[in-house]
């Protein structure tokens, strides 16, 4: 009856193991799911975005305007297609960090949504009304974010480059 008992005993511990491999593999799988799930999420919301630019002749005009109009001179109308726009690039933006601390983005990835983040902020054309919606609404958003977003601006005036 001893021996029955112990290879009972080896046979259910290593059922155990078995099952825990097994939960580790199902474990990797699904978290490799939710990445891709995610990848796929935001970059749908940025296509929203040139969507956006495509359908909206209102939303197009007022970022033609912040190019050659100084912010405060815009209509009423235009800033706020600008403030909505650039609000929601921002949101996505920070959700994308958020992802990124959470570990469903590596440094590569990051690094893309930070180069988009400098340019809009520091590079592109429209810039300078990007950078006045920041930093009105800036403390809508979580600390770590306003963190990173002051960091890239901190290290295109000091002319560090960014991550």
């Amino acid at each position: 009856m001893s021996k029955l008992n112990e290879r009972l005993t080896l046979i259910a511990n290593l059922s155990v193991v078995a099952g825990v491999i097994f939960l580790a593999t199902e474990m990797r799988q699904n978290t490799r799911a939710i990445r891709a799930q995610t990848r796929d999420a935001v970059t749908a919301k940025q296509m929203e975005y040139l969507g956006w630019l495509a359908t909206s002749p209102e939303l197009a005009a007022a970022l033609g305007q912040s190019e050659t109009t100084k912010y405060d001179s815009l209509t009423s109308e235009a800033r706020l297609h600008l403030i909505g726009y650039t609000i929601g690039q921002l949101r996505e933006g920070e959700n994308s960090f958020y992802q990124y601390e959470n570990g469903l983005f590596g440094e590569e990835e990051l690094g893309t949504r930070s180069w988009a983040w400098r340019y809009n902020l520091i590079d592109n054309p429209t810039s300078i009304a990007y950078r006045r919606v920041w930093e009105t609404y800036r403390e809508g958003f979580t600390p770590r974010f306003r963190a990173e977003i002051d960091r890239i601006v901190a290290d295109a005036e000091g002319g560090a480059a960014p991550r």
